[in-house]
């Protein structure tokens, strides 16, 4: 038997593997078990059901970009959405969701945090302009995760999006002006 401080992570990284190998269909219990050599039953007492076992690895997919992102003092960048293990998130979400477990159980703090780390270092934004293009670009960056292959996104296709929105955060304090935001 092993203790719930050693199979939770052994869990989590397991899934985590099999979630880059294999549709997401086929990350079962029992291939999970199997791989770490626990007993299904480990799995349950310690995430309750598959969906409490992804809702936690989505979880632990993003603090693990986070962390890596403010170590390499890449803030506050949009270059977080190209982490492998969001673009994963993003994508384990958006079968999760199509699988109808309720999108509130993976609501983060991360798009607040960015706002507020963006406005520091670009404070001539002010909060609703940097919020709207905040939330305009994540929602275009997870769409490309979700939907990229199947439109045919290229990584050139990606640079060039990337450095767009790049350039328009630039304009955001003159487009706040232009649409009577500022006030």
């Amino acid at each position: 038997m092993v203790i719930a401080a050693q199979a939770q992570p052994m869990i989590v990284a397991a899934t985590i593997e099999l979630l880059r190998e294999r549709p997401f269909d086929q990350v079962t219990a029992k291939a999970i078990s199997e791989k770490v050599q626990l007993t299904m039953p480990t799995i349950w007492r310690n995430f309750g059901s598959m969906e409490g076992l992804f809702t936690h690895v989505c979880s632990v997919l993003i603090n693990n970009a986070v962390e890596r992102w403010r170590t390499q003092g890449s803030l506050p960048t949009i270059s977080i959405f190209f982490d492998p293990d969001v673009i994963l998130r993003t994508k384990l979400i958006a079968w999760l969701v199509g699988e109808g477990v309720r999108p509130e159980l993976f609501s983060s703090t991360l798009l607040s945090e960015l706002i507020e780390e963006f406005r520091q270092v670009m404070p001539e934004a002010n909060l609703r302009t940097a919020t709207s293009w905040l939330y305009l670009t994540t929602t275009l960056l997870q769409g490309n995760a979700i939907l990229g292959e199947v439109n045919g996104i290229t990584d050139d296709i990606v640079a060039d999006n990337y450095a767009l929105m790049t350039y328009f955060r630039d304009l955001l304090p003159q487009a706040a002006e232009a649409l009577g935001w500022n006030e």
